[in-house]
């Protein structure tokens, strides 16, 4: 179970419920559990650790494993390694030598130090001879270990990624993991290691990156200094490593130059969403199959020429489905992009939910009443079943309210389904980066698989990627056929995106950063976002609650509200006045 579930169940307040996991934790009762997914980007699931016959004296084992994984150790590092009591370590320490397990050895090297080992292993300790390899090692390697104290006493708490040549700190790296690359902020290395011998362990520990679909490398500066104030000697030795300047850093991989202003971005992102008035859908037959679904006759305004209808009322056109598509929310779509949403989200029925499901099997429907009466349940255990039914598009709604089920046979198989859901998602966007992206689809597929299917994408020459957007850090990616697309789609007019549009959504941060607002309706004027409201609407009435903006943008709400004939009423709630 998550955090959120134990809470809902129990009843509790967040911070008892965390208070109590980690206490369970600590004392190895629970562990977090991850089913094939990368722990950094999910949520965490608790379940009890499995019950199991303890062996014969645990200490002496544990001991004897540490040693075994991580040895030699000096006295003090064995036991914050096995986490024991000092007399405990000691007693343990003091039988395993007796018995001719451990040995005490001297290390020899600027100090002299006592250390542990097993007694099999003194013979090939002595025999060793030290290799002078230079590698970027992570805080979690097992090297750490040996070398913490002196990373502490030399760097302080500036690095993440010791540097060692042998077993000799030689330097660090403070780097980050970031949605696609290796943000290297800081290096700093000891005189006698060269940049070239560097440079290489770099790529080998980025090696590892690759793991998770991230194969670039941003040097934001070296040995203190930024890189548009480096020494020209030590930026030719980077890019004769494969590095290019790209703004004040120093880049490595496949990535493009080319940056473009936060308007033309937006020109873009509205010519791509069908919203510029010279490439709107000529029908909502047009509009539907693109889209993969419609979520309100507002969003379908903006991007269909001439007449429209609410999405219910193109069921006699089309065969239209309403349900919790992906993204979660409530979208009307054909059939058969639903049984897509279905494949890709694969949930099981439960054996309980499957009354309902026979009751449904009519393309037709039920109501909701008449499929209560029927299914002779109790009322939680209906809606449970019916709730879960729904989010799983097991079940959905026709245009009329009733309750079908969709047809039993997929249509791809569940990895599929995603790769082309999250394609059409990223082809409707145009441009747009991995964490855009998880933020769309609410968390639903995780990090890991997302950057998994933006690097598909890369390799089949859809997409390529760089620092697109000006003044940001962020790697985004761009539809390669788009590039030369992107600038030019200027264009007269004002119009409002409500807070349910998809565009809204994926605009929410850069709003939200302007004007200070969270979900809210925005005001284009052209390319630009030039006003943001929140209202509050029931039925015809709309009441502004919260508003930012000139006279201008005052009237395009008027005009809104008359084009929709609803009836403006202002009610801010700061003491901004607002003459009507």
């Amino acid at each position: 179970m998550t955090k959120s579930e134990i809470t809902k169940e129990l009843e509790l307040k967040p911070e008892l419920v965390h208070g109590a996991l980690r206490t369970l934790e600590e004392k190895l009762m629970v562990h977090r559990y991850n089913r094939n997914r990368n722990p950094w980007t999910t949520h965490n699931r608790y379940r009890l650790l499995t019950e199991y016959e303890s062996p014969e004296e645990p200490e002496k084992k544990l001991v004897i494993d540490q040693l075994r994984a991580i040895g030699p150790l000096t006295f003090a590092e064995l036991r914050r390694e096995c986490g024991m009591p000092l007399n405990v370590t000691r007693s343990i320490l003091n039988q395993l030598q007796e018995e001719n397990i451990v040995s005490r050895i001297v290390v020899v090297g600027a100090t002299r130090l006592f250390t542990y080992c097993l007694t099999e292993e003194v013979e090939s300790i002595k025999k060793t001879e030290e290799k002078k390899v230079t590698r970027v090692i992570s805080w979690r390697d097992p090297l750490l270990t040996h070398i913490r104290r002196e990373m502490y006493a030399q760097y302080g708490e500036a690095w993440t990624h010791p540097i060692v040549s042998g077993g000799m700190v030689t330097g660090y790296m403070e780097a980050w993991a970031m949605s696609g690359l290796l943000d290297v902020r800081e290096v700093v290395l000891n005189e006698e290691l060269g940049i070239e011998k560097f440079l290489d362990a770099l790529d080998e520990f980025a090696t590892y990156q690759e793991n998770f679909h991230s194969n670039i490398i941003r040097v934001k500066a070296f040995a203190g200094t930024r890189i548009e104030e480096l020494d020209a000697a030590i930026i030719k030795k980077f890019e004769s490593n494969g590095y290019q300047r790209i703004r004040e850093w120093l880049v490595k991989g496949p990535v493009i130059n080319l940056s473009y202003q936060k308007r033309e971005i937006y020109g873009y992102l509205l010519w791509k969403q069908r919203i510029h008035p010279e490439r709107r859908f000529r029908n909502a037959t047009e509009a539907f199959r693109e889209m993969g679904g419609i979520r309100s006759e507002y969003e379908l305004s903006l991007r269909i020429q001439g007449r429209f209808f609410h999405p219910r009322d193109y069921g006699n056109e089309m065969e239209i489905v309403q349900g919790v598509m992906i993204p979660g929310y409530s979208t009307y779509c054909t059939v058969r992009d639903a049984i897509i949403y279905r494949d890709a989200r694969n949930m099981v029925s439960e054996p309980e939910d499957r009354r309902l499901l026979a009751l449904t099997i009519d393309s037709k429907g039920l109501p909701r009443e008449e499929l209560y009466r029927r299914s002779g349940m109790d009322p939680d255990s209906f809606k449970r079943s019916l709730t879960r039914l729904y989010q799983s598009l097991h079940l959905v709604r026709t245009t009329r309210g009733n309750y079908r089920t969709l047809p039993v046979n997929r249509i791809y198989e569940a990895g599929e389904a995603r790769f082309r859901v999250v394609k059409r998602l990223i082809l409707s966007f145009g441009i747009i980066s991995a964490e855009d992206l998880g933020m769309l689809l609410k968390g639903e597929i995780p990090m890991a698989e997302l950057r998994k299917i933006l690097s598909k994408l890369e390799e089949e020459g859809i997409l390529v990627k760089g620092f697109l957007k000006e003044e940001s850090e962020t790697l985004y990616w761009i539809i390669s056929e788009d590039l030369e697309r992107v600038k030019g789609h200027l264009f007269q007019g004002s119009f409002v995106l409500t807070q349910a549009d998809r565009l809204s959504h994926y605009l929410s941060q850069d709003v939200k950063q302007k004007f200070g607002l969270g979900a809210c309706n925005v005001i284009f004027s052209s390319t630009r976002t030039t006003g943001a409201f929140k209202m509050s609407k029931r039925g015809k009435d709309v009441t502004i609650t919260e508003f930012r903006g000139g006279n201008q943008e005052r009237h395009v709400i008027e005009a809104w509200c008359r084009q929709w004939r609803m009836n403006l009423e202002w009610e801010l709630k700061s003491d901004e006045k607002v003459e009507i």
